[in-house]
């Protein structure tokens, strides 16, 4: 078992004790940043890994190149469960098209709050999906989950309700906070007397089998690569810069697969969003640090005078204002052109930065399996963290000695070769 989690993050209990207890080995990970795929499946074969529980957003990476880094490369694993977020359906087709036969796979879901997983789903033989989110699936053995309506009563199944979880593993509460407990974890009137179910805050609808599906959230938390982020703390931090009048901050996607928190500050003075992104860095960690600031005369309000959230407009092309830095050379070049594809940008400088272009380790991922596609050779994932702008990269690269005009043709003959490859063996992988 791969102890893939921060021990600070509720998933390693499960991957640490489950696995101790029944007399497993756990592994760890190396120190250091998030693992390349690359990485990942060498270590899987290296170690002998058997079961890889994974964020949903890091398995979309794995799943993007499964081609180059396919799951039968790892002889020994027998169970991937994914969790944390959303699962896509069209990459889940794709991971069961060319995945071995024998290999598990199955979507956890689970808040904190109930002892972590409290559902899961394993996909049926040939079971597509109507939507594109997979199912959080059925509660584990001793779980009661319940569909309600505003005033806690059962919706009929096929119709949208609240989450609430009840049973042996619901916590008893948020320690010296007392009006949040009672808000979260109202009594259960379908438990043993005095037991109390926790209202998850996750909208659901449970199909004809009882399997239930996730709609959303009913109030303004979002998930964001595994953290659970309440989008009221970015706003109160915004607000707290003397030059911010009023703020709001949302989860957008407004490319597809690709979402991105963004900060919009209604500003009464001379503030740059360079100046009010420091101004967050001080006080938010950094997965809660939006990856976009938007500067407005005001936010848009609704009827009623709150502020119209659906009216906030997307952010504008990342770093208009000051001039960019002009690309030199092939390798600059090169570099530029994998980071407009991974950002969704259409200019970048070459003295820009990755992460304050809105760049995140996830997207780090992508980064490093396009540039190895296209350099020929692996870029190790630290390296990316180390020099994070295009010409600090490009000049490590130039002095590891690459040659991307060279490497990269030789690069692209074998992509073309792997997707004809992979055309080739479809019908026999959408067969299984």
């Amino acid at each position: 078992m791969l102890q893939f989690s921060s021990t600070a993050f509720d998933v390693a209990a499960e991957e640490l004790f489950a696995t101790l207890i029944r007399g497993g080995q756990v592994v760890l990970l190396p120190p250091g940043p998030v693992p390349g795929i690359a990485e990942l499946t060498e270590l899987a074969r290296r170690e002998r890994l058997s079961v890889l529980n994974l964020p949903a957003s890091y398995w979309h990476e794995w799943v993007a190149v499964f081609d180059r880094y396919p799951a039968a490369s790892c002889p020994a694993l027998r169970l991937v469960v994914v969790g944390s977020e959303r699962v896509d359906a069209g990459r889940l087709a794709q991971w069961r098209a060319a995945a071995p036969t024998g290999l598990r796979w199955i979507n956890a879901y689970g808040p904190t709050e109930t002892t972590i997983t409290a559902t899961l789903h394993e996909p049926g033989p040939g079971e597509t999906y109507d939507g594109t989110t997979v199912p959080i699936g059925r509660p584990l053995a001793g779980v009661r989950a319940y569909v309600l309506d505003d005033r806690l009563r059962p919706v009929p199944r096929g119709v949208h309700g609240d989450l609430h979880l009840a049973g042996p593993g619901v916590s008893l509460g948020y320690l010296g906070d007392p009006g949040r407990t009672a808000a979260s974890f109202p009594p259960d009137p379908w438990g043993p007397p005095g037991e109390r179910m926790y209202a998850t805050g996750d909208r659901v609808r449970a199909r004809a089998d009882g399997t239930l599906e996730f709609l959303g959230r009913d109030d303004h938390q979002v998930k964001l690569r595994g953290f659970r982020i309440e989008l009221g703390e970015i706003e109160a931090a915004l607000s707290t810069h003397p030059s911010v009048t009023d703020a709001a901050a949302l989860l957008r996607e407004d490319v597809p697969g690709r979402p991105v928190l963004v900060g919009y500050a209604a500003r009464s003075g001379a503030v740059t969003a360079a100046e009010l992104r420091e101004h967050l860095e001080r006080k938010l960690p950094e997965y809660m640090v939006p990856g976009s600031i938007v500067l407005m005369d005001a936010l848009p309000r609704g009827e009623r005078g709150k502020t119209d959230r659906r009216a906030l407009p997307p952010p504008g092309p990342t770093g208009a204002g000051p001039a960019r830095a002009p690309l030199n050379g092939a390798t600059e070049r090169l570099v530029a052109a994998v980071w407009s594809e991974v950002l969704a940008v259409e200019e970048v400088g070459a003295e820009d930065n990755f992460f304050e272009a809105g760049g995140h380790s996830l997207l780090l991922l992508r980064m490093q399996a396009l540039l190895t596609e296209r350099l020929g050779r692996q870029i190790p994932v630290v390296d990316l963290f180390a020099f994070p702008t295009i010409r600090s990269l490009a000049r490590h690269l130039a002095d590891e000695g690459q040659r991307p005009s060279a490497t990269g043709d030789a690069g692209r003959r074998r992509a073309a070769a792997r997707k004809a490859r992979s055309r080739a063996q479809a019908p026999r992988g959408s067969a299984r």
